[in-house]
């Protein structure tokens, strides 16, 4: 996912498709409301918490753990670092380098 998902009238692409997903399209979900990703996460096979690929980023990446979804976080996750280290500890999680990398 490139551009700014809480602009998404500033954003040229809002999603793209997953490489190497081969016959398999995954959904990606994006929604400019509040309160809703909690019901989000816990439907989803993975979750890649955005904020924390860009240098002002810290998004939970514990909700989407705590409700089942492995987790995929970028290299700004140091206000939610413990959680992080705890998903991965478990295999239930994984930094990225950057987007091409989730």
């Amino acid at each position: 996912m490139r551009g700014k998902p809480r602009r998404p009238l500033t954003s040229t692409v809002i999603g793209r498709p997953w490489p190497g997903a081969g016959e398999a399209t995954p959904v990606v979900a994006w929604s400019p409301v509040l309160g809703v990703l909690r019901d989000v996460y816990a439907l989803a096979d993975v979750a890649i918490v955005g904020g924390t690929f860009a240098a002002y980023g810290g998004h939970n990446a514990a909700e989407p753990g705590a409700l089942g979804a492995p987790v995929v976080v970028g290299p700004h996750h140091a206000t939610t670092a413990d959680a992080v280290r705890a998903l991965v500890a478990r295999d239930a999680g994984h930094v990225a380098a950057d987007p091409d990398d989730a």
